[in-house]
This record gives structure tokens, C-alpha cells and sequence, in this order.
């Protein structure tokens, strides 16, 4: 962001254990008594929100986890810290009307329009070790996709 020229900041509204329930125990392959780190940031560019991120992590995977600043502090980072090896993101995007909290945090109207992604990382070993929920302000986020295969779609066979 700083080579575009937008200077990121984030302001942590919420870290703590949680109980996973049923949703998020089934995202971590885990049962529903498990916990995880909960770590609710809104992010900033330039002093202006551009998104709200609610963020899982399985407890137990980052020992300590409750002394890092995620204001300052990069997940990433931290779990490559702790040898852990992100291999594979998978994300899906979509678009919802912000409630009353979101559309304080983001700093627009009640039922704007936003865009909703979701992200599950995962190890090398095909463990979820992430799971976010981002709420982006649309006037301020553009997503870009690139499309281009891995392989030549027009002269390549299914087993090429």
C-alpha cells in the first residue's frame, strides 16, 4: 500500500478466545467445544476506513497469542515466525447491506452497499490455520482478478 501511496493503519476492536461452534468447527475441522482467537481490526488507508476484518485462529496453533499487537503486528508474519507454512488461500466474494455496527465502523450509511469476502488459509499440511471475514467499503476497495490460466486451454488436453 505505502508504494501507492496509501498509508495503512489498523485499530484492534476485539482480540479473545472464543468457543469455534458449529460453523467455525466445521471450517477448522475441529469439534465445537474447541477455541480460537478472535481478532476483530478495522483497517485504514490514509485515516480513512476501508475495512473491517473479523479474523480465526485455531488457540493453541500460536503460542502466546495474546501478547502480539495486532495493531502492529502482521498475522503472516507471525505464523511464519512459528514455522508455519502458508500454502493455499482460498477466498470468496460477495456483497451485503452493512448494518447499524458495520456501517459506524466503516463510516457510511446503514444499508450501503459492501463487498464480503471471505478467506480460509491453509498450512502446507492442508490445515485451516486462518479464517477472516472482511467487510470492504466499496468506494475505497477495487478488487482485480487475473484470469490467465496455467495451461493452454485451447491446445492442451485434460491430462497434459
Amino acid at each position: 500500500l505505502r508504494e501507492q501511496g496509501v498509508e495503512p493503519r489498523d485499530r484492534v476492536i476485539y482480540t479473545g478466545r472464543v468457543k469455534m461452534g458449529y460453523r467455525l468447527s466445521r471450517i477448522f475441522g475441529a469439534t465445537g467445544e474447541e477455541e480460537c482467537y478472535r481478532i476483530c481490526r478495522l483497517r485504514y488507508g490514509n485515516g480513512i476506513p476501508v475495512a473491517f476484518e473479523d479474523t480465526y485462529i485455531p488457540y493453541g496453533l500460536l503460542p502466546n497469542i495474546e501478547r502480539y499487537s495486532f495493531e502492529t503486528s502482521s498475522l503472516y508474519q507471525i505464523l511464519a515466525d512459528h514455522g508455519i507454512d502458508i500454502r493455499q488461500c482460498k477466498q470468496s466474494i460477495g456483497s451485503i447491506k452493512l448494518s447499524a455496527f458495520l456501517a459506524g465502523q466503516l463510516d457510511l450509511p446503514v444499508g450501503s452497499p459492501a463487498f464480503r469476502s471471505c478467506f480460509q488459509t491453509f498450512d502446507c499440511d492442508g490445515r485451516v490455520v486462518e479464517y477472516t471475514i472482511a467487510i470492504n467499503n466499496p468506494g475505497k476497495y477495487v478488487y482485480i482478478m487475473d484470469g490467465s490460466p496455467t495451461i493452454d486451454p485451447v491446445n492442451s488436453t485434460p491430462d497434459k
